[in-house]
């Protein structure tokens, strides 16, 4: 549980869309052109760097939560 919930996010919220309408067009042409370039810049570091298992034989990479075989060793909570 996180206290102030929904009260602190939506002040948040309202807070930085006051921010954002006080930006010049200047401001806004910057912030669309760094957010692509950061958007794509993470998008394409990620694709490339990304650790992929291999797919099963049913293309799956994991088994299923109710199927996964525990470890014995392991303590149950």
């Amino acid at each position: 549980m996180c206290p102030g919930v929904p009260t602190v996010p939506l002040l948040g919220l309202y807070v930085n869309m006051f921010l954002f309408a006080q930006l010049h067009w200047e401001g806004w042409v910057r912030f669309v052109i760094l957010g692509s370039l950061s958007v794509g810049f993470y998008a394409l570091y990620g694709q490339y760097n990304a650790k992929h298992e291999p797919l099963r034989a049913d293309g799956y990479t994991y088994l299923p939560v109710d199927t996964q075989e525990r470890n014995p060793d392991e303590a149950q909570l």
